[in-house]
């Protein structure tokens, strides 16, 4: 969401802080802040933006709603069209990751030895941009744009290492850093227990790890929540 945000407004991700809210593969962007100001109405009323970056979804859904979705939501929001879309695909993703995997490893050696690491890196590198490329594509291929955004295929060279690393600074700084975590509601979410783990914004500092509440949430996010945390 902070890339999509700042690539549309010619930032950088590290300009953006956001107000994440929800449970794992199940969360929305309640706020936006760029150069201090929360961008996130001016991007909710820019037609442009959501064509572009939120084509999964119908627009007065968003703006009802008055917060960006990630794009697991789309499972939710579009379940029969999501189910037709798979089952008219040839195979399953599965199917494609694993020959993906597959094909890494038959290219990883050459004449009977394990080719330099040079090579294995540009190799591993190609292929993950292909399955970036191709993810969920079936659903994008039915949007206004056609496609999914080139922005949003893009393979992020820090991953789950980078969010893991900012927790570790955020832990040995006195001024709090903003990171995404899985961790203790601690009563940002009124509809979770304190120790129950949302997916939530944290200000991580040697101070300790605190959750950032959500400006609001919207009703029909709520009812999600409590069906998904059920389940």
């Amino acid at each position: 969401m902070a890339r999509d945000a700042a690539a549309y407004l010619g930032l950088v991700s590290r300009d953006i802080r956001l107000r994440v809210f929800g449970l794992n593969h199940c969360s929305f962007a309640g706020e936006i802040i760029a150069g201090g100001e929360d961008v996130l109405p001016k991007l909710l009323a820019d037609d442009a933006f959501l064509d572009r970056f939120l084509g999964l979804y119908e627009k007065p859904l968003l703006r009802e709603l008055g917060a960006l979705p990630n794009e697991y939501l789309y499972y939710y929001f579009s379940c029969d069209k999501a189910v037709g879309a798979l089952l008219a695909e040839k195979k399953t993703r599965g199917e494609l990751v694993k020959e993906m995997h597959d094909e890494f490893f038959r290219g990883a050696r050459e004449n009977g030895s394990v080719r330099p690491v040079a090579a294995l890196f540009e190799l591993h590198e190609s292929l993950l941009a292909r399955r970036h490329k191709t993810y969920m594509d079936y659903a994008w291929k039915e949007s206004k744009e056609g496609q999914r955004p080139k922005e949003k295929t893009e393979t992020d060279p820090e991953g789950y290492a980078g969010v893991a690393l900012d927790l570790i600074q955020g832990l040995s700084s006195a001024s709090p850093r903003r990171v995404v975590l899985n961790y203790r509601n601690g009563g940002a979410l009124d509809a979770f227990a304190h120790h129950d783990i949302a997916e939530l914004s944290y200000d991580v500092s040697t101070d300790g790890i605190k959750p950032v509440a959500p400006p609001r949430v919207p009703e029909r996010a709520r009812e999600l929540f409590a069906r998904v945390k059920l389940f």
